[in-house]
Parts: structure tokens; sequence; C-alpha cells
């Protein structure tokens, strides 16, 4: 499951969210600090990233309406 929480869900004494994932972490883009993590360090299975990464470069880089033999 992939949810999307904003950093200012935190700014000025937010509370962490309840979140159902087993690990998890958000890291702010610009400054790469670590806003939220749950179990950041546990070694998980890569299969969803690698799901969302094969579709993001096969979207950006060709003809997705191209059959490919």
């Amino acid at each position: 499951c992939l949810q999307l929480i904003s950093p200012s869900v935190f700014a000025e004494g937010g509370s962490a969210p309840s979140i159902s994932a087993r690990s998890a972490i958000l890291i702010e883009a610009e400054s790469g600090i670590v806003v939220f993590e749950k179990n950041a360090d546990e070694v998980r299975p890569m299969a969803s990233t690698t799901k969302i990464m094969t579709a993001l470069v096969a979207l950006e880089s060709g003809d997705v309406q191209r059959t490919v033999q």
C-alpha cells in the first residue's frame, strides 16, 4: 500500500500518522531530512517498487502504442 503524506502533517506539533504498512519512510526532497519512519531499516522485498519503476521507465522512454515481440 502506498500512502502519500504531506510533510505539513508533522508541522507545529502534529502527530505521526497511523499506518498499516510494516515499514515506511518519508524524506523531505529538498533537504533529505527524514520526516517520518517506521521500521525503515527493515529489509523488505522490492516487488511493488520494481513494478512502479518499470511502468515509469516504459511511459517515459517509449511509444506505449508499439507492440514489442
